[in-house]
């Protein structure tokens, strides 16, 4: 990975970009590529190497989620497996090359960034939605 093609769903960095106030970082040494709010992740790409049996090579997108929400995520995909590398109370991961729909990832995805703005300051919301703060 680049740092900005996913390269299974080309399409996912470039809608991943569009939520207001998205930034993006590549933490090389991990092979990450954070996507951010307000400085909160919401979503990290990246391909696990060979030290991560399970995932090798697989490329993947860990999204952030509401815990009451875990259970039928994970039931609903075989694609969707508990957050590689992260919390399993509040993330989980899709495989870029399995079976989750596009529309369906684009939801999850904005439910992701809908998670972690929400969690931002009143100010920062504000800012968000182009209000004065």
């Amino acid at each position: 990975m680049d740092g900005k093609t996913a390269l299974n769903r080309p399409w996912l960095h470039e809608y991943l970009c569009s939520f207001p106030g998205a930034t993006t970082d590549y933490k090389a040494e991990w092979g990450f590529l954070h996507y951010r709010v307000g400085g909160k992740i919401f979503a990290i790409i990246c391909t696990p190497d060979e030290r991560y049996k399970a995932h090798a090579g697989r490329e993947l997108v860990t999204l952030r989620c509401d815990e009451r929400a875990m259970g039928s995520i994970l039931a609903a995909y075989h694609d969707a497996v508990p957050g590689f590398y992260s919390d399993h109370r509040f993330w989980f991961s899709v495989y870029l090359d399995g079976d989750v729909p596009d529309a369906d990832l684009r939801a999850l995805c904005a439910q992701s960034y809908d998670e972690a703005a929400r969690r931002l300051s009143a100010r920062q919301r504000r800012q968000l939605q182009g209000e004065p703060s």
